[in-house]
Protein backbone atom coordinates (compact mmCIF):
# COMPACT_ATOMS: atom_id res chain seq x y z
CA UNK A 1 0.00 0.00 0.00
CA UNK A 2 1.30 3.44 -0.91
CA UNK A 3 1.96 6.18 1.61
CA UNK A 4 -0.85 8.73 1.38
CA UNK A 5 -0.16 12.43 1.93
CA UNK A 6 -2.66 14.61 3.79
CA UNK A 7 -2.16 17.58 1.45
CA UNK A 8 -1.59 18.09 -2.26
CA UNK A 9 0.41 20.99 -3.68
CA UNK A 10 -0.95 22.83 -6.69
CA UNK A 11 1.15 24.74 -9.26
CA UNK A 12 0.56 27.96 -7.32
CA UNK A 13 1.68 26.33 -4.05
CA UNK A 14 4.87 25.06 -5.69
CA UNK A 15 5.67 28.51 -7.10
CA UNK A 16 5.21 30.06 -3.64
CA UNK A 17 7.56 27.67 -1.81
CA UNK A 18 10.15 29.83 -0.07
CA UNK A 19 13.88 29.59 -0.61
CA UNK A 20 15.77 28.76 2.60
CA UNK A 21 19.42 28.59 3.63
CA UNK A 22 19.40 24.78 3.44
CA UNK A 23 17.92 22.33 0.93
CA UNK A 24 14.51 20.97 1.98
CA UNK A 25 11.67 18.99 0.44
CA UNK A 26 7.89 18.97 0.38
CA UNK A 27 5.50 16.18 -0.58
CA UNK A 28 3.69 17.10 -3.79
CA UNK A 29 0.85 14.65 -4.35
CA UNK A 30 -1.35 12.02 -2.82
CA UNK A 31 1.47 9.52 -2.96
CA UNK A 32 4.33 10.47 -0.64
CA UNK A 33 6.76 9.03 -3.19
CA UNK A 34 6.53 12.25 -5.24
CA UNK A 35 8.58 15.03 -3.64
CA UNK A 36 9.95 18.41 -4.65
CA UNK A 37 13.34 19.58 -3.39
CA UNK A 38 13.95 23.31 -3.07
CA UNK A 39 17.62 24.29 -3.22
CA UNK A 40 19.18 27.43 -1.66
CA UNK A 41 19.88 28.88 -5.12
CA UNK A 42 16.18 28.67 -6.02
CA UNK A 43 16.12 25.60 -8.25
CA UNK A 44 13.33 23.09 -7.72
CA UNK A 45 13.74 19.39 -8.46
CA UNK A 46 10.96 16.80 -8.55
CA UNK A 47 11.89 13.35 -7.30
CA UNK A 48 9.90 10.13 -7.64
CA UNK A 49 10.84 7.19 -5.43
CA UNK A 50 9.71 3.69 -6.36
CA UNK A 51 10.67 0.10 -5.64
CA UNK A 52 11.40 -2.60 -8.21
CA UNK A 53 12.86 -6.02 -7.44
CA UNK A 54 13.73 -4.94 -3.89
CA UNK A 55 15.85 -2.00 -5.11
CA UNK A 56 15.10 1.65 -4.46
CA UNK A 57 15.01 3.70 -7.67
CA UNK A 58 15.01 7.47 -7.91
CA UNK A 59 13.95 9.57 -10.89
CA UNK A 60 14.51 13.35 -10.81
CA UNK A 61 13.26 16.24 -12.97
CA UNK A 62 14.39 19.85 -12.81
CA UNK A 63 11.77 22.55 -12.77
Amino acid sequence: MANISKACLSDKDIELLEIRDKRYFAVVGNLKELEIYINPKGSKVFQLLFMTNMAKNIKSWNL
